[in-house]
């Protein structure tokens, strides 16, 4: 962009991002969080906790945005309680 000399754009870190796919959670959100999760420095007890600070204020049933997380943590982490 002419005459623009600094640009801060903010992403939000993978955890967080792959937090918000659970939410979602087509097909492809599961293909996207599995993807973020396998990025270097992930940091799997950040994804849990962002996941569970939001689920207060998600939208429709808590417990079935639960399940959906605990489904694709049990395929990011096979062997975790």
């Amino acid at each position: 962009m002419p005459g623009l000399r600094f640009l801060r754009v903010l992403t939000p870190a993978a955890e967080d991002l792959a937090a918000m796919k659970v939410f979602r959670f087509h097909a492809k959100d599961a293909e996207d969080v599995v993807a973020l999760a396998g990025t270097r420095g992930f940091d799997r007890e950040r994804f849990r906790s962002a996941f569970f600070a939001a689920l207060p204020a998600a939208i429709g049933s808590p417990s079935w945005h639960e399940q959906s997380f605990w489904m694709i943590w049990g395929r990011l982490y096979p062997s975790s309680p």
